[in-house]
């Protein structure tokens, strides 16, 4: 197993030294010579795929093949963006399996293996065979850990430890406990996309989505400049979303669309019929015949507007013709029946619209009828603004006062600045420093940005570009005090 291993990690150490992710790391694609013990990685078709935003997970021949070994985040539901890092959780599922025979996760069910990926613990390697090393049992976890930052951070420094493992090995006939990782440093610049000083707002969402999950309906409005980290919050909320079996829909207002009404609600629900239309066609029946049962025989209200519903409950009868008032009320009442249908005890919904500051009144009407109609529960509206674009004046402000007249909760979370202690943790787990030695770096990006999680990005990258950060294969990242201290940065970002 050791050298098949070791080999593995060197094949894949030299992809990811040319920026290349293979994105489908299944034994499928591992091929060895029975003679020469060599060991090659093949299947690279599908790296056309995986370049294109994830499209490939929603190859149903993907899935089917890869389903056992994907990582977290390419479910799709994990707040994280996808890179070479998804190949080491891969590659600790092949390992796992190698070593017991089984990989630690298998369902047929494709939603209830996105859960296991995301939220189950595998069971240890050396606790299913006690004859497996103890430390090799640890380097298999520390590859399937759930996010990428808390992997090993590349193919290098899994080889050094794995390495290190056949030399104990031939030495002593076993593998002693050693403290793995100690090569591991990363010479890529990737800023740790976990959340930091949000602990505290990450619950106050969880706790309004387990009452939702009850029967409870609320709105929850998040408001901050651009930047601060709305969308990504929000996000977290993915994985009890996978684990309650419920919906997560959204759309975003734009500026420049302003004279288009509805178009988030329009945008979200598009999102969930397309979510429907992957599903089996035994599920896409049951939907069907739910969504028909609401509408009635105003289906054309929405196939109208959204044609993809037209490949669920088929072509529907033409509609009277109203007067525009008329025509508006039918609307409403049809998207009130739609939604009643939708959000369920067996799926709970989450509405998520961005950028509320440009909605239009026929938005704004809208939500306050899914709020005043207590058959809609099971419904959690997330709406999300900048908070310096509006006033008493504004039209959410008066649609917020009406909401609230219909006894639904209304909870505004304003989202601060991160503090100087938070830019510090993420500069330690980022540059691997001490806090000591990392005090003047994220006093200096603290200072310069404000504590805004964007601008925080974005100025390290910065530093990275113009080399006041560097690698040293030695030391790891190091950067010179005097040489930032005299650094001319704008402080307006």
């Amino acid at each position: 197993f050791l050298d098949i291993a070791i080999q593995l990690s060197h094949a894949l150490g030299e992809l990811h030294q040319d920026d290349i992710t293979h994105g489908a790391l299944t034994p499928d694609h591992i091929f060895i010579d029975m003679n020469s013990g060599h060991v090659k990685l093949g299947g690279f078709g599908f790296i056309a795929q995986f370049t294109h935003e994830n499209e490939a997970i929603h190859d149903g021949e993907v899935i089917k093949n890869t389903l056992a070994y994907i990582s977290p985040e390419q479910t799709g539901r994990m707040n994280r963006s996808i890179d070479y890092r998804t190949d080491l959780y891969s590659l600790g599922i092949c390992f796992y399996h190698m070593l017991t025979g089984s990989v630690p996760f298998m369902d047929l069910h494709p939603m209830r293996m996105f859960h296991a990926h995301i939220a189950r613990h595998p069971v240890s390697p050396s606790d299913i065979m006690p004859s497996i090393p103890r430390p090799l049992s640890e380097i298999i976890l520390r590859l399937l850990q759930k996010t990428p930052e808390e992997r090993y951070q590349s193919s290098l420094g899994l080889k050094a430890d794995l390495e290190t493992c056949l030399s104990e090995l031939k030495k002593n006939g076993t593998i002693p406990p050693f403290h793995i990782g100690r090569q591991d440093i990363s010479k890529r610049f990737n800023i740790p996309q976990k959340l930091y000083g949000r602990d505290e707002d990450i619950q106050k969402l969880l706790s309004a989505y387990e009452r939702i999950c009850r029967g409870g309906k609320e709105i929850m409005l998040i408001t901050g400049p651009p930047g601060i980290g709305k969308t990504a919050l929000i996000r977290e909320l993915d994985k009890v979303i996978v684990e309650k079996n419920g919906y997560f829909i959204s759309g975003k207002y734009e500026q420049l669309r302003k004279d288009v009404p509805l178009s988030a609600l329009i945008q979200a629900i598009m999102g969930l019929v397309r979510d429907m239309l992957s599903e089996s066609q035994r599920n896409i029946s049951a939907w069907k015949d739910m969504i028909l049962n609401a509408v009635g025989n105003n289906g054309r209200v929405i196939t109208d507007v959204i044609p993809e519903v037209e490949l669920i409950i088929g072509r529907q009868p033409d509609l009277a013709v109203l007067n525009p008032e008329e025509t508006k009320n039918r609307f409403n009442f049809v998207i009130e029946r739609f939604m009643e249908a939708i959000a369920t005890p067996d799926h709970p919904m989450i509405l998520f619209l961005d950028d509320l500051q440009w909605a239009d009144l026929a938005s704004f009407d809208l939500l306050e009828r899914l709020c005043g109609n207590p058959d809609i529960r099971h419904l959690f509206i997330i709406g999300s603004y900048r908070d310096n674009e509006v006033d008493s004046s504004h039209p959410l402000t008066a649609v917020i006062a009406q909401i609230e007249q219909h006894e639904v909760p209304v909870h505004t979370l304003a989202l601060q600045p991160l503090k100087e202690f938070d830019v510090r943790q993420i500069i330690v787990d980022f540059l691997k420093s001490s806090h000591e030695r990392g005090a003047y770096l994220s006093s200096l990006v603290h200072e310069k940005t404000g504590g805004n999680p964007f601008f925080i990005s974005q100025f390290l990258k910065k530093l990275f570009e113009m080399k006041y950060i560097t690698f040293d294969p030695t030391i790891g990242w190091r950067w010179d005090q005097e040489t930032l201290s005299s650094l001319q940065v704008t402080d307006n970002l």
